[in-house]
């Protein structure tokens, strides 16, 4: 499964691969790095995504608020 959702200006692409056994793998690709965690289910994982979803725009929505300084 392959997932896009955008971060104005910023794109932001994750990737859950599930194994035989049910367990999961997400990879969350952003302008600031990859995540990497293994879940046990696809639930937890998708759990997961939404939450970093959520961290990633409250991360853009501070540097946006609290621009830093570029001296």
């Amino acid at each position: 499964m392959l997932n896009l959702f955008k971060m104005d200006p910023e794109r932001v692409r994750w990737d859950l691969a599930e194994a035989a056994d049910g367990s999961c793998r997400l990879t969350v690709h952003h302008a600031r790095g990859t995540v990497v965690e293994s879940f046990r289910t696809a639930e937890l994982a998708l759990a997961r995504i939404y939450k970093l979803e959520e961290l990633l725009l409250r991360a853009l929505e501070d540097d946006f608020t609290h621009p830093r300084s570029t001296q």
